[in-house]
């Protein structure tokens, strides 16, 4: 079990640290550099360490529930990042772990929903052998209980196998299901595989070879459907994997997909209003893209979105909301402006599902302060774009698109009154006049109309 952290839960019970010195006396327990009295002594302290931890978890589970009896909302989170595989066939990554840390860190710092609250996160790693255990920030270390004065502070977590996903999931869901209207926030990084539905590899997947099949791969869209009468009615998975076709899979004559579920439905009536996307950092057939040394270009837009980017057009109650709808918007601007915007992003394309039933529109999460509204500035004729030297005006500075591309301009202003236009040069004899707009998330189209220069 890897619950790092729970509400309510500080101090001498604060979840991170006691899962440490469990984690750190059962690593001391397998080293066989120990003298037979020292790891004796390990062995002892890691079943004494693992029994506080468990209690203590055990009492914090037990809060949760409380707190839905109450009919107090909770988000509750749980995390995986995959880099390192035991299959040599399958290569080890760092951008994911990354990814998970980023997810992670933010769930942690600076998640805010008015009425559904952070109520839980659990962590589920697999890092390279190059990253080591998580290194949190030292605003998440500080929440976590993790505060030893230490710049360097880190946490080490459960492996990210079949297994341990399997139960984190079910240990997850029965936290966010004491209530209905909870909120269950799954986010995975790692490689993936496609095959008429997605597939994520965690790290003990079994990829096929002559003399044996496909193992321990993770079929999320049926385990989408399989939850559709399961609590909470809000469900979000956010996957940040490749969408890869491979041979093996192709060649695969089975019937059935060759995955697992995490999650087998029970005998309950379907939820009538239940939200549950699946937003994902790839396209059917086409990979994920991420620097090797921070998050994927999915994840760091995903974050943007729900944190500043993503608000639904209305400000309710003073508040700005991003919703399920509002957030599958504006990432699918997003990755039209992170390609453009980044050499390392070309040829990225994320998508959504929305697998089983969704019948209503969810609040995710709210912003703080005033959003950041992605505008699509184009012209018409679109045959004017690739001569247009767009620009976009927002609290008296202007942005120049870098040049002139045939293709609509995806950018970020501000919340509020702004402006676009477009410059030509004399010998394309066009000309057109500037618009003045309110910028309303979460995307803000603007089409200008370009005339013959008189």
């Amino acid at each position: 079990m890897a619950l790092i952290w729970a509400e309510g839960f500080t101090g001498e019970k604060a979840l991170a640290p006691l899962w440490r010195r469990h984690a750190v006396a059962l690593a001391r327990s397998q080293d066989r550099s120990l003298s037979p009295s020292d790891r004796g002594a390990a062995i002892v302290e890691a079943e004494d360490t693992k029994i506080i931890y468990d209690n203590t978890v055990a009492e914090a589970e037990a809060a949760l529930a409380q707190t839905a009896t109450r009919e107090e909302l909770r988000t509750h989170a749980l995390v995986v990042g995959v880099g390192r595989y035991k299959n040599a066939g399958i290569k080890a990554l760092t951008t994911s772990v990354h990814g998970a840390w980023a997810f992670a860190d933010w769930m942690l710092r600076r998640f805010h929903h008015l009425n559904r609250p952070l109520g839980s996160v659990e962590l589920i790693l697999s890092p390279s052998d190059s990253l080591g255990d998580w290194k949190p920030s030292p605003e998440a270390a500080e929440k976590l209980g993790l505060t030893d004065g230490s710049s360097t502070t880190t946490l080490p977590v459960e492996a990210a196998t079949f297994t341990n996903i399997k139960n984190a999931f079910n240990r997850w869901l029965k936290r966010a299901g004491t209530h209905l209207d909870n909120a269950a926030f799954f986010y995975f990084s790692g490689h993936g595989l496609w095959k008429s539905e997605p597939f994520l590899l965690p790290e003990d997947a079994q990829i096929a070879k002559r003399i044996e099949g496909f193992d321990n791969l993770i079929d999320v869209q049926q385990t989408q459907i399989n939850m559709f009468n399961t609590q909470p009615s809000v469900q979000c998975f956010f996957i940040d994997a490749c969408q890869e076709v491979i041979s093996q899979l192709v060649e695969n004559p089975t019937t059935r997909p060759p995955a697992l579920v995490l999650w087998t439905p029970a005998n309950a009536p379907v939820i009538p209003d239940r939200d549950a996307w699946r937003y994902e950092g790839a396209f059917p057939s086409r990979k994920a893209f991420g620097p090797a040394d921070s998050a994927p270009f999915f994840t760091q837009e995903l974050v943007a979105c729900l944190e500043r980017r993503g608000a639904a057009p209305a400000k309710i109650a003073n508040a700005w909301r991003v919703t399920t709808s509002s957030l599958k918007e504006a990432l699918e601007a997003a990755w039209r402006w992170r390609e453009e915007a980044d050499r390392e992003a070309q040829g990225i394309k994320f998508s959504t599902a929305a697998p089983g039933s969704s019948s209503t529109t969810a609040t995710l999460c709210h912003i703080q302060g005033s959003p950041e509204v992605i505008v699509e500035v184009r012209c018409h004729p679109a045959t004017a774009m690739p001569r247009a030297k767009l620009f976009v005006e927002s609290g008296g500075v202007r942005s120049p698109r870098p040049q002139p591309l045939p293709s609509p301009w995806y950018t970020t202003v501000t919340q509020g009154d702004c402006s676009a236009g477009a410059e030509f040069e004399a010998s394309a004899a066009l000309a057109t006049t500037p618009e003045n707009f309110e910028a309303r998330p979460p995307v803000h189209p603007v089409q200008l109309m370009v005339q013959p220069r008189v």
